[in-house]
């Protein structure tokens, strides 16, 4: 492989190669998320580092671009690698549960399994920086797993512990290593079986920040209609008297609390509203307008944005495929180009079949169509199968031929 050729890549790193697409012409919100450090470097006086990874993955991300250990990456990048680590963080959940039921005759094991996946999980990462570079722990989901990994493990376990530091707060957060799993989500989201799973977890994702703006507006409207609650309500004599009432509204907090059970329509009518309404026969319609205002409309309001978000996320998922096939066949022609180039030995332009039996005796050539797909039972027959019977393959036959044998064989 000369140092023009791009480097073949798997299916996994297919996928990777979009999203660095996207990043390049900033076409997708991911192109963004990239960028998550540059903002925050550039006001602390580190633009030159923002600079040097945004210049790292241009080269990376380069068509010619070869990486150190080409064995390695394709490794870390397949499929098989994304799946094995998803199961041993779902073994690692299914310790961490265990332990938490608190047997301290199986104490002593959890400890060591803890150990074990922390060296595990710690391996892991040091063949993905060994990959992707210094560059790749700048990804926001890259640099998120990091912590996980190292705070709750490495840190935990191999620094504090030893030296006596009270570890038990971190040993709380070792659950939200099953985070990790959306590495995994990530990995097999173009499959068709798990599509939908895909959407389901991107689509949370995605409505963090939506999330976030609904909780602090519902705060507000909780706490304005609270303190007109300890107003009308808390500080009239026979609520303050009657026990059933008394606890409703008397401060803004415990209003705000109240205020909470009725947004969850939780038994409101009979444990608020109509207690209240026995000595204030008109605050019903205090309750009315509540729920009007924060449950009929903001909650359906929130309920069509994630729709919308949702909507569009898919949208994006089906250009985003649309994508990673338009790489698959760019690399597949050439691939196909350059085994074109090494068959043809006279350099014509054109196969014979002299030139075409030649090289299937060679082994070099024979794995190279191995590794592009190419059955070994049909290397023998793909003459005829491509042969348009004039004797000769041009490129366009010969490339063309072998990507339908390639789809054929791979159904």
């Amino acid at each position: 492989m000369d140092a023009t050729t791009p480097y073949v890549r798997g299916s996994f790193d297919d996928i990777m190669e979009v999203d660095t697409l996207a990043y390049r012409d900033g076409t997708t919100r991911r192109r963004h998320r990239r960028q998550w450090y540059s903002g925050f470097y550039e006001a602390i006086g580190l633009g030159d580092l923002a600079r040097a990874i945004r210049d790292e993955r241009l080269r990376r991300s380069a068509e010619s671009y070869q990486p150190k250990y080409s064995w390695l990456h394709r490794v870390v990048n397949s499929m098989a690698f994304e799946a094995f680590f998803g199961c041993l963080i779902i073994v690692n959940c299914i310790f961490i549960g265990l332990a938490a039921n608190g047997d301290p005759q199986a104490d002593s094991d959890y400890s060591t399994a803890e150990h074990f996946f922390t060296a595990v999980f710690f391996i892991e990462w040091i063949l993905r920086v060994a990959s992707g570079g210094w560059v790749w722990m700048f990804d926001f989901y890259n640099f998120a797993d990091f912590l996980l990994v190292f705070v709750t493990g490495v840190i935990a376990n191999w620094f504090l512990d030893p030296l006596g530091v009270d570890v038990s707060l971190l040993r709380k957060l070792t659950v939200l290593r099953a985070l990790r799993l959306v590495r995994l989500a990530r990995a097999v989201r173009l499959l068709p079986v798990f599509k939908e799973m895909w959407l389901l977890v991107k689509g949370l994702l995605d409505s963090a920040l939506l999330m976030l703006w609904t909780l602090i507006i519902v705060t507000v409207l909780l706490f304005m209609f609270a303190i007109w609650g300890v107003e009308i309500i808390g500080r009239n004599s026979a609520v303050a008297a009657d026990p059933v009432t008394a606890g409703l509204f008397p401060t803004v907090h415990q209003g705000m609390f109240t205020l909470f059970q009725v947004l969850t329509l939780d038994t409101w009518s009979d444990t608020v509203a109509r207690p209240l309404m026995k000595h204030l026969p008109r605050i019903g319609l205090y309750f009315v307008g509540f729920i009007t205002v924060i449950v009929f409309v903001l909650m359906n309001l929130v309920t069509a944005v994630v729709v919308e978000n949702a909507l569009a996320l898919a949208q994006r998922d089906e250009e985003q495929q649309a994508k990673v096939k338009k790489a698959a066949k760019r690399k597949d022609i050439l691939d196909l180009k350059d085994l074109f180039m090494e068959l043809d030995t006279d350099g014509s332009g054109e196969l014979d079949m002299k030139e075409f039996n030649q090289a299937l005796s060679n082994p070099k050539i024979v794995d190279k169509m191995a590794s592009l797909g190419i059955e070994r039972e049909d290397m023998l027959d793909i003459w005829d199968l491509l042969d348009d019977g004039d004797g000769h393959l041009t490129i366009e036959e010969f490339t063309g031929g072998l990507r339908k044998l390639k789809g054929r064989g791979s159904r």
